[in-house]
């Protein structure tokens, strides 16, 4: 008798069956194991049962696909909603594009921003004086520090001075509102000197070496670059800050790929420009976020090819800050310039004639510890320079001598003690001093700005509280478009 192979064995061919039809319907006619009736019958019935086994198993698969299409159905509706709901507060600029009104929150907090909220802290914006050129701290009362552009490539120690002088360990947040030397100049320096945390810089490259350290040292301390878009929202202690432009990633002029910023604190806000021009202006003009300010960085150093009248009118502020150096070969700022401040009566504030500028803000008021400007145009008439060379004071000649500095200072000095600080400057020229403790600016009697006697000598006292840690904390005095910083010890 002819040996059985095991396919053709009963029991292999009904476990084929059972387990997966397809196989065992071809094991089963192949095997000749039954009568082709049976085969067929077989076939017939395991045939059904396999498509009912496909069927079910289709089916549940189908039904949990339907489910998450319906959830993600639900939720792409919700966002649909929510797009309209956004979009019907949008514009569109000159070029079609849609700038959306929805902002984006970088914070670890889980609070809800609201910049009407009672902050009762003070902050700072000290607006540099790096000459013809920009560069912006600012100063939070929890901590945070931000510091907007860094001046030319000369200034960077001085802005590294600036910066330690106030015990800055960390900015928290940097920009470099654009690739010009007078912007982005001792970014670099700062970059490799300080603790950085976040860098943000426009989408536009620039093939000069200035730039080119600017990457390196960005590149060396492993930071990433982010380009914000307009809306952009993110908080900054108790304010936030938003982008408002740049608008596009192309522009004929660089000065209007320049980051520009809102600082709102409390009920108070401020405006960065960088050297952002009339073209980025309108821009601005056409999204729908506020621009109303507080305090106005007037754009490119005070130039005519910024600060349009329809964007000074919506921004509206009450103050206006130029910073530029003194006799540039530019002319900043320009008349037309200033002339558009003071027929809306903003009070002009110029580092090219009081030197570095503080601002403060509770969050109800801003506070400024210098004068408002008194010059209506950057160069006084031929006429008046000729007068002006003819008048010295005492024996010292003032065109001969436009610095001052420090002659001497108590230190260290005892809590509840009196400290004085005195310095040789301009005969008959006022100086001002601001003296920072780790709570901020010191309201101390005596911390007032005064004028410069007959020989140049001017000195301040005042009390050190009782309640002053002990420390290392900064004296700052400015004059004559200069400014100088040292430090004093409290025991």
């Amino acid at each position: 008798m002819k040996q059985q192979k095991f396919y053709q064995a009963t029991w292999f061919i009904c476990l084929s069956l059972i387990l997966f039809a397809p196989i065992g319907i071809l094991i089963l006619w192949t095997s000749k194991r039954f009568k082709p009736r049976t085969n067929k019958i077989l076939t017939g019935i395991f045939g059904i049962w396999f498509c009912i086994v496909m069927a079910s198993y289709l089916g549940a698969e189908d039904s949990k696909n339907f489910t998450a299409n319906s959830q993600n159905l639900a939720e792409n509706k919700q966002d649909v909603e929510t797009y309209k709901n956004n979009n019907n507060d949008n514009a569109k600029d000159s070029n079609g594009m849609i700038h959306d009104k929805s902002r984006v929150i970088e914070s670890n907090s889980e609070e809800n921003i609201n910049p009407l909220k009672d902050v009762k802290e003070t902050i700072e914006v000290h607006y540099i004086d790096v000459g013809q050129a920009d560069c912006i701290l600012i100063r939070e009362p929890s901590g945070k520090n931000m510091l907007i552009d860094a001046g030319n490539n000369e200034d960077s120690a001085l802005v590294k001075n600036y910066l330690d002088n106030l015990g800055i360990a960390k900015l928290d947040i940097v920009i470099g509102t654009h690739p010009h030397e007078d912007h982005i100049g001792g970014l670099d320096y700062v970059i490799n000197k300080f603790d950085i945390g976040k860098v943000y810089m426009p989408k536009v490259a620039h093939n000069t070496k200035t730039y080119k350290d600017v990457l390196l040292s960005i590149k060396n301390k492993s930071l990433k670059i982010t380009s914000p878009k307009v809306g952009d929202t993110w908080q900054f202690g108790h304010g936030y800050i938003t982008v408002l432009a740049p608008s596009k990633d192309g522009y004929e002029e660089l000065n209007n790929y320049s980051i520009v910023l809102k600082l709102d604190y409390g009920t108070t806000s401020f405006i960065f420009t960088g050297d952002a021009e009339e073209l980025s202006e309108d821009e601005m003009l056409q999204t729908t976020i506020d621009l109303k300010a507080t305090v106005l960085k007037v754009g490119h150093h005070g130039s005519s090819s910024s600060t349009s009248s329809q964007f000074l009118k919506v921004v509206n502020p009450d103050y206006a800050v130029i910073s530029c150096g003194s006799d540039n070969k530019y002319d900043h700022p320009h008349h037309e310039t200033i002339q558009k401040l003071q027929e809306e009566s903003i009070k002009i504030y110029r580092t090219d004639e009081v030197g570095t500028i503080i601002m403060t803000s509770d969050g109800k008021t801003i506070g400024v510890d210098k004068k408002a400007s008194s010059i209506k145009e950057n160069a006084p008439p031929v006429q008046e320079a000729e007068q002006e060379k003819e008048q010295p004071y005492g024996e010292i000649n003032e065109k001969e001598q436009n610095y001052f500095s420090i002659v001497s200072i108590t230190s260290p000095i005892t809590k509840g003690s009196y400290a004085t600080v005195a310095i040789k400057g301009v005969p008959k020229k006022q100086y001002d001093i601001t003296v920072y403790y780790s709570s901020g600016p010191s309201k101390a009697k005596g911390l007032v700005p005064k004028t410069a006697d007959s020989k140049g000598n001017v000195s301040w006292t005042w009390k050190v509280g009782t309640r002053t840690k002990p420390g290392n904390y900064s004296i700052v005095i400015s004059g004559e478009g200069k400014t100088i910083s040292t430090k004093f010890e409290v025991k």
